[in-house]
């Protein structure tokens, strides 16, 4: 939308609008604070991916991973043959 909207003041005229020098700031001006912000946006997501690998990596850290007996044992039957 910005972008469209300086395009409309560059085909004004210099007078009246904005040259094309004025454009080529605008355009630099315009990435110097997208670029800082598409950065921090791709750092959460990488934070957040993290947090949610650590809690499945404790998860797993929690589970017993020892061989109980049972208490009441089913007896196996051996056929011979």
């Amino acid at each position: 939308m910005t972008m469209a909207l300086a395009n409309y003041y560059v085909g004004m005229g210099p007078e009246e609008g904005l040259t094309v020098g004025g454009f080529v700031l605008f355009i630099q001006y315009n990435q110097q604070i997208y670029m800082p912000l598409s950065f921090l946006g791709t750092m959460w997501r990488f934070i957040r991916e993290s947090m949610v690998d650590v809690e499945q990596i404790l998860n797993l850290l929690e589970i017993d991973e020892k061989i109980k007996e049972p208490s009441n044992p089913i007896p196996c039957k051996v056929q011979k043959g």
